[in-house]
């Protein structure tokens, strides 16, 4: 047997290390209980601490998620009035190919006003995922948190 403290050969019957001092248990069996108390009690507050930590992340992927969502409402329903009607700009017949600036800019605003309500709703189950701990809900989260690393100009 040796000492967990300094890794001394322990002589037999003894109650301390000769080296160093430390209090030698008799029993394995009391030690295991002790461990297992003690990381019991560890392990019941650092699961208490993940819980809160996990709660907090949910929380602000749902505040996201919703202020996404209005922000693309907001858009959608009074991006018209900031947007001034371009017509004619590019003559009476449109652009070279018959199209004219103002239908490709409200289909822009319009494609990408569905593809942010996309993640926003995607935000929303993510947060929910998270309240129910679901296992799925850890990925989503990686795989959103790596495209809102992803910012185009």
């Amino acid at each position: 047997m040796y000492c967990d403290g300094c890794g001394n050969q322990l002589t037999s019957g003894g109650q301390f290390c000769t080296k160093c001092g430390k209090p030698v248990v008799p029993s394995g069996v009391a030690s295991a209980s002790a461990v297992s108390r003690a990381t019991g009690q560890t392990g019941a507050r650092s699961d208490g601490r993940v819980r809160r930590n996990i709660h907090r992340l949910a929380t602000l992927w749902m505040i996201n998620g919703i202020l996404r969502l209005l922000g693309v409402g907001w858009v959608m329903v009074f991006g018209r009035m900031f947007i001034p009607p371009l017509r004619g700009w590019m003559g009476p017949g449109g652009g070279p190919f018959g199209w004219s600036f103002d239908s490709v800019l409200s289909r822009g605003l319009f494609s990408a006003g569905i593809i942010l309500a996309f993640f926003g709703v995607l935000h929303l189950v993510l947060a929910w995922g998270l309240f129910e701990r679901e296992p799925w809900a850890r990925f989503l989260g990686l795989a959103l948190g790596f495209l809102a690393l992803l910012r185009f100009p």
